[in-house]
């Protein structure tokens, strides 16, 4: 399970991998993510907006502990 936090609960991807490939698909998303634009949804330059409602954050937090217990985080910070 792979789990991706986006600085403070922004986004997360669950996926399955083949072992032989994991360390780099962690380490090519992590870096993709970590250069994300946040930002207001209405610029053009943001590339992941804010989350719209309860339902959507609490299933980011669901994803996000998945991730915590089942995987690992590779990119943010909570």
């Amino acid at each position: 399970m792979l789990s991706i936090d986006i600085r403070s609960f922004r986004t997360a991807i669950c996926t399955g991998a083949q072992e032989a490939i994991y360390s780099a698909l962690c380490a090519a998303i992590a870096v993709r993510a970590s250069a994300a634009v946040i930002g207001h949804g209405l610029e053009r330059s943001t590339q992941i907006g804010p989350i719209q409602n309860a339902a959507q954050f609490a299933k980011a937090k669901h994803y996000i502990s998945v991730g915590e217990k089942d995987g690992q985080v590779i990119a943010g910070a909570r």
